[in-house]
């Protein structure tokens, strides 16, 4: 597999936009580097979208579609500040409320 993806000119970066596993891009671009031709053979599972993991198994048990890590990381941050600045102003009113 490295060598299929060698020879039609993958680098290493290009596999981020995949969801394989972190441990296969660093093997891929050791290969790149050292043109080991004892790997050419090596394979990998191109998991679909919201798997990951060297066999895919692992989910972030959502069913939003996920187009990067990078863009769920974000996507996640923002979704907690919203959730806290919600749990905020409810704090609030049910405070005004004990003291009305």
């Amino acid at each position: 597999m490295f060598k299929t993806l060698r020879s039609q000119g993958f680098k290493s970066e290009h596999l981020l936009q995949w969801s394989i596993s972190i441990d296969f891009i660093e093997q891929y671009a050791m290969y790149l580097i050292i043109n080991n031709t004892k790997f050419d053979e090596i394979s990998f599972y191109n998991c679909s979208s919201s798997w990951f993991g060297s066999h895919c198994q692992y989910t972030f048990g959502s069913n939003i579609l996920i187009e990067s890590f990078g863009n769920f990381i974000v996507s996640s941050f923002n979704n907690r500040k919203q959730y806290h600045e919600k749990k905020m102003n409810i704090d609030v009113v049910m405070e005004l409320n004990v003291y009305h």
